[in-house]
């Protein structure tokens, strides 16, 4: 499970940055509602890949984590 790219932070209120560079990609995003911070953990070439990096983001308090299709769309959601 690698990323095609690296984790980065990007501002809270950037929804356009949230979605998958390409189509048949997915990206994964970690959100911290209450310092209103926003994270892509990484780019990922098949959905479980995503929804593991997922998966493990959520486990730190108050963080939310996302899986994103290229459209933005979102495919799975996770609280901690």
């Amino acid at each position: 499970m690698t990323p095609i790219d690296k984790a980065k932070e990007i501002p809270y209120t950037d929804l356009m940055s949230r979605a998958a560079p390409k189509e048949g990609l997915f990206r994964a995003i970690a959100q911290n509602s209450e310092l209103r911070k926003t994270w892509i953990l990484g780019t990922y070439k098949t959905y479980v890949e995503a929804k593991i990096a997922a998966n493990k983001a959520s486990k730190e308090e108050g963080m939310s984590a996302f899986v994103h299709n290229s459209y933005g769309r979102i495919l799975y959601s996770v609280k901690d």
